[in-house]
């Protein structure tokens, strides 16, 4: 393939290459890659600060609508509020699903799989000699 990587192939694969250099030869799985590559990369962490940003200023909306009397504001509030009284839930996900969206992992470490890149098995990722390389 005659193609560049792009932005997302390239971080990904710099990261299971980097993760692959502490501890050569091992299976990484895909969750752990997403998330270190997202502590690796400024522009996801804004994105990630933008998301939690506009689902605050949500939140504050409804507050205040709800003290100014809108209807249909407090009934939001009150659910909120239930659904955190309701106790803590278990973690299902550890990659946020705008994350998911924006990256498309499956598609990302399929092209690079395709490329001879990175070897995929049942959740766990590493790379080849060939993406060692690059």
């Amino acid at each position: 393939m005659s193609q560049e990587l792009g932005k997302a192939q390239r971080l990904i694969l710099e990261t299971v290459v980097a993760l692959d250099r502490d501890r050569p030869g091992q299976w990484w799985r895909v969750s752990h890659i997403l998330n270190t590559a997202y502590r690796k990369s400024e522009d996801l962490q804004r994105k990630g600060a933008g998301k939690l940003a506009y689902i605050e200023g949500r939140q504050e909306r409804f507050r205040e609508r709800a003290s100014a009397g809108i209807a249909g504001a407090g009934l939001v509030l009150m659910l909120e509020q239930s659904i955190r009284a309701s106790g803590p839930r278990p973690k299902l996900r550890t990659i946020a699903r705008w994350m998911e969206a924006e990256f498309n992992p499956t598609r990302v470490l399929a092209s690079l799989e395709k490329r001879g890149l990175i070897e995929r098995t049942h959740g766990g990722v590493r790379p080849t000699d060939k993406g060692r390389q690059l």
